[in-house]
């Protein structure tokens, strides 16, 4: 940027920085990033925040709409699972392992990843009469409309949470990655401090139904972290 005499803008979109940004933020003329917890991380004379740039679906979709379309009944509550493609199996196995008890309680739209479809399909048969309320895709491109009908997420810790969530008013169960350094975890802790959701580790992956439960079934809990 120097021998071209142009600026250099660096955006960190995580709550801590990767290498990368840790090497760009000598050279930035300016930096920009989500939240203020980032900014202990960076130069503060030349570092703003932005907030976290998200689609206008998430402010356009109407939440009833986007809940015919799923197929949920008027007082059932969706929960939306959806896990990146690094860890993504040991959430489904989670999800698999307590399915009959989430679809008793709540309509469950489950973005598995292409690895984890035949064996969601595979699931959803062995419901029974519960089939109905269990809707497993390999991808969807409307997740902003998901996350906007949805009661409650179990979400992995990306940036993107830090924006996505909040713009759908969404309570979330976070499960922080622990590679890339475990950047996720500061990301997933923004959220939490705030009370708008609940953080389970790698090690406690298995206590996600009840945890999923436990907040479903305290409405007003429920309502305080949407």
């Amino acid at each position: 940027t120097r021998l071209l005499r142009k600026p250099l803008v660096v955006f960190l979109p995580d709550v801590a920085p990767g290498w990368a940004v840790k090497a760009e933020r000598r050279f930035a003329t300016r930096m920009t990033t989500s939240t203020d917890l980032a900014l202990q991380h960076l130069p503060p004379g030349k570092t703003s925040v932005t907030g976290y740039p998200v689609r206008s679906a998430f402010f356009d979709t109407d939440r009833n709409e986007a809940r015919k379309v799923l197929g949920a009944g008027d007082g059932d509550p969706i929960l939306l699972i959806a896990g990146a493609s690094q860890g993504a199996q040991a959430l489904n196995r989670a999800v698999f392992e307590h399915l009959p008890e989430l679809t008793k309680r709540a309509h469950v739209v489950h973005i598995t990843g292409a690895a984890g479809a035949a064996e969601a399909e595979a699931a959803k048969r062995e419901l029974g009469d519960l089939e109905s309320r269990y809707q497993p895709f390999s991808f969807r491109g409307d997740l902003p409309a998901l996350m906007v009908a949805a009661d409650l997420a179990v979400l992995r810790a990306g940036a993107s949470i830090l924006g996505e969530v909040p713009a759908a008013g969404l309570a979330a169960i976070l499960l922080p990655g622990e590679y890339a350094g475990g950047h996720q975890r500061g990301n997933a802790l923004w959220l939490v401090e705030a009370g708008a959701a609940e953080l389970l580790t790698e090690a406690e992956i298995g206590a996600l139904a009840p945890s999923a439960l436990s907040i479903l079934d305290d409405p007003e809990r429920l309502q305080r972290m949407r």
